[in-house]
């Protein structure tokens, strides 16, 4: 068991609880910066102001069905899939690689400095006051052109792997692609580490101490009683991110399949296997694990109780 569920270590559950809030808020500050935002700049650039709030409310229900059917991804607000009011709806990538303003300033909402900030606080993106006629796409539609299309079947269309759907499935893995970077572990784990150091230090120091009992042949975790000194290169300061995904992986937060290979060691003894806490966001669980349920016959299951949102 990871050290966080060992009764012998007197690691308080709250540290887990604590991964999981801001992992679910790096959920949403990502899906806000990938997709909710540049809608947004969008509707904005051609003055299609009563939009925003559609994007807002059913451009999300999209947006979140489609990474919930590819990517296995919940949101903490689980999307209403059978919307039927498709406003909000733009393949705003495609006005990106026709409008060079435009480009520019959706660069500049994906700089990772700028993750879950509002467009208009940014000047560049607060410049695009138009985008020409011709390289706007149709209205209430997003890659795939039906326009009777809801959530639910336009995130199912995403699974057709048909020969005639490439095209559109290719499209489609740009936006997912993005949305990817968000939780690599170049990008996400320094920043879970350092979020952990300033509001966990002692619980930090416990699962150190916790991780040099079971695994003392990992590189050098017998020179260093502080954790921190294991984590950060002494000459430069530069983080090793291999280090802290094995770290995490005892809090139950990265596979310990990914943290292995990103901290590859010659084993003294066999690993004894861990079963990590399944919290939402980050790296897949365990080997064997699933991310989603069963599909239903067809295919996205319906929201349990969910009503429809009204329209703006």
């Amino acid at each position: 068991l990871p050290i966080s569920h060992c009764p012998t270590t007197p690691l308080p559950h709250q540290v887990v609880e604590f991964c999981e809030q801001w992992l679910d808020d790096h959920k949403l500050a990502a899906f806000k910066t990938t997709f909710v935002e540049p809608a947004l700049l969008y509707f904005s650039a051609i003055s299609a102001e009563r939009h925003l709030i559609n994007t807002i409310v059913h451009g999300r229900n999209l947006y979140a069905a489609v990474l919930m059917s590819t990517l296995g991804v919940q949101l903490p607000v689980a999307p209403f899939l059978d919307d039927n009011h498709r406003w909000g709806w733009v393949p705003f990538l495609r006005v990106a690689k026709a409008d060079p303003d435009f480009k520019s300033a959706l660069d500049v909402l994906w700089k990772p400095e700028n993750l879950g900030k509002d467009r208009v606080t940014l000047p560049p993106c607060k410049n695009v006051k138009s985008v020409p006629s011709e390289v706007r796409p149709p209205d209430k539609t997003f890659i795939w052109d039906d326009q009777d299309m809801t959530p639910r079947t336009l995130a199912n269309a995403a699974l057709d792997m048909s020969a005639s759907n490439k095209d559109r499935r290719d499209e489609l893995s740009e936006y997912l692609a993005k949305f990817i970077e968000w939780f690599s572990a170049d990008f996400l784990v320094e920043r879970l580490v350092n979020v952990l150091t300033q509001n966990r230090e002692n619980e930090m120091q416990i699962l150190f101490a916790g991780m040099k009992r079971r695994e003392p042949y990992l590189p050098g975790v017998e020179d260093h009683d502080d954790y921190k000194f294991w984590l950060y290169n002494e000459d430069d300061w530069s983080f090793d991110v291999g280090r802290g995904a094995k770290l995490l992986s005892y809090l139950g937060v990265v596979s310990p399949v990914v943290a292995d290979a990103l901290l590859p060691v010659p084993m003294a003894v066999p690993p004894m296997p861990l079963s990590p806490v399944p919290i939402g966001g980050l790296f897949a669980p365990s080997p064997g694990a699933s991310p989603m349920p069963p599909p239903t016959p067809d295919g996205l299951g319906a929201t349990p109780g969910a009503a429809e949102q009204p329209t703006p």
